[in-house]
């Protein structure tokens, strides 16, 4: 979220689980005198109604599995989603609900058995 900030984003929506993340996402963004970040505590219930350009997911699998669907709703048109947090074989099981939700992989890396997908709209 600081980052996203710093490079010029204008509404940044950063939705946590935990409720650690949640706060020490609003310490460093305090820390970092970041304003334009809506820390939100919650769960999937709490996605925001409006789109955006750019999605970050970093969870895992299931969770990322669960909301695929409307995580593909709140993405503009030609907007870009990635998704980490998962394992080398979640791969093809996470492309699968990719592809039915006409999102199209636009680059992948991999580290000591991590994922991250670049996925666009």
């Amino acid at each position: 979220s600081i980052l996203a900030s710093k490079l010029g984003a204008a509404l940044i929506y950063a939705l946590d689980h935990e409720e650690w993340a949640y706060k020490n996402c609003k310490e460093n963004c305090q820390l970092n005198h970041v304003q334009n970040v809506e820390a939100v505590l919650g769960d999937e219930s709490k996605f925001p109604s409006h789109q955006f350009d750019i999605i970050l997911a970093n969870i895992n699998r299931n969770i990322i599995s669960r909301n695929f669907l409307k995580l593909a709703q709140i993405m503009k048109p030609n907007a870009l989603l990635f998704i980490s947090g998962f394992l080398t074989e979640d791969i093809e099981y996470l492309l699968g609900i990719a592809r039915n939700l006409s999102l199209k992989r636009v680059m992948q890396m991999e580290k000591d058995g991590w994922v991250c997908i670049l996925l666009s709209s």
